[in-house]
């Protein structure tokens, strides 16, 4: 093993040859993470950025050289997942299933035309081993009002179980700082075991206050939603049968059956943060709990969640607008609406049922596994399509004889952000 002084010396020249070979890129580079266009066509979506394999933007030839060598980068080993967007610019994840996955989280630039991947806030903060830094982070959410980021982390590189994994954490970056620290909170074993946990997906709850109070985050390893106040900086979690898959977790996508025994996965909050809607991957069902609830660490969740109805597909992940809920229909290659303002108008909004259900955008070829989705403040859906099922199957093609297989998406709806609070 090196001595110390080495390992440093060696660390701060890399740091600052990334410095100095990102000062010298052409003037052609463009941060641009997608058009200013205000068009509102309701046609169907538009692809804003595609991959046969998802590429990174290195600050140098030699950076990329040097990772491969090491290991620490196999582009075959990179799968989008989540999505959220600040403004004018696009955050994604990636799945970091290995340690050959680069950064996990990342801001789409474009350059000479092509879509990379650029590290968030940069690549030392996605240090693999390091657990003071992010490991596996596999889903965003942006505060449109403040440009806070929260990063929710597996803590470990791969699904399975790991001994040697650091605690699964909660991360709030500031944008509009160039994505500086603003806190990080490590989840207790006792709440989410950092061997086997899936911390998934997450949405936030102003509660009464003008600002973020509490985080609501599904584990699929532990069928739970983990609650953390960040008043308090306790967290919690409630376990509830609901949170399980069922009969209907093996889906048929393009005539072809996947097993899908993932727990609960999607959520969403309302814009009036009454209610916070969940479901599993492996099940159609939607179902519903009041925040009041959540917000309390000793309620009896079991005696206030209520089911809202079967979905026409299984989803992964769920967004709640201003109005309406969006997700994606997996079995469908599609992206759905439940018309919530159309049916609270025969119940109220908490005995409603999924009655209205409306296709926003379907494409067998291009639309195969959609996975995240967010509203911005202009009226935008955003998703990712991920062919995800494919990967774990084993079948995802990386010739590009069948076209991309990573798509990040846009469709106008006519709806914000849930969180948005301006006009």
């Amino acid at each position: 093993m090196l001595p110390t002084f080495i390992v440093v010396a060696v660390f701060g020249l890399y740091v600052a040859s990334v410095v100095e070979c990102r000062n010298r890129l052409p003037q052609r580079y463009s941060d641009c993470s997608h058009s200013n266009s205000k068009d509102k066509s309701t046609d169907g979506p538009t692809t804003v950025h595609e991959w046969v394999s998802l590429a990174y933007d290195w600050p140098c030839d030699w950076v990329e050289m040097y990772y491969k060598s090491k290991g620490w980068y196999d582009p075959a080993a990179s799968v989008l997942s989540g999505i959220d967007v600040y403004k004018e610019d696009i955050f994604v994840t990636v799945q970091r299933i290995s340690s050959a996955v680069p950064s996990g989280l990342n801001k789409v630039v474009t350059r000479y035309g092509k879509s990379l991947l650029r590290p968030y806030p940069d690549l030392l903060f996605n240090e693999v081993g390091n657990c003071s830094k992010l490991q596996y982070p596999l889903s965003v959410t942006i505060d449109p009002n403040t440009g806070f980021m929260y990063v929710i982390d597996i803590g470990k590189i791969g699904l399975g179980p790991v001994d040697d994994g650091c605690p699964a954490k909660l991360v709030v970056l500031n944008i509009n700082q160039g994505g500086s620290l603003v806190r990080s909170h490590n989840f207790p074993e006792s709440v989410v075991p950092k061997r086997t946990n899936l911390v998934n997906d997450i949405v936030l709850d102003y509660a009464s206050d003008n600002k973020v109070r509490y985080a609501y985050i599904t584990e699929s390893s532990h069928q739970q939603i983990v609650v953390f106040d960040f008043m308090s900086n306790l967290s919690w979690a409630f376990h509830d049968d609901t949170m399980a898959t069922d009969e209907d977790r093996v889906v048929t996508i393009n005539n072809a059956e996947y097993p899908v025994d993932v727990a609960v996965d999607g959520i969403a909050i309302d814009s009036r943060s009454e209610y916070v809607y969940y479901c599993s991957v492996g099940s159609k069902n939607l179902y519903q709990v009041p925040t009041l609830t959540l917000r309390n660490s000793s309620a009896n969740f079991t005696a206030q969640r209520r089911l809202v109805g079967k979905k026409i597909s299984n989803s992964d992940g769920i967004v709640f607008g201003q109005r309406n809920l969006y997700y994606g229909a997996l079995g469908f290659n599609a992206v759905y609406r439940w018309d919530v303002e159309k049916d609270v108008r025969t119940s109220p909004l908490s005995n409603i049922s999924l009655l209205t259900e409306t296709r926003v955008a379907q494409d067998d070829a291009r639309g195969r596994w959609v996975e995240s989705l967010k509203l911005d403040t202009r009226g935008y859906l955003w998703f990712t399509t991920t062919r995800l099922h494919e990967f774990f199957a084993g079948k995802l093609d990386t010739s590009g004889r069948n076209g991309a297989n990573f798509r990040i998406s846009r469709v106008y709806v006519g709806e914000k952000s849930s969180l948005w609070r301006g006009n």
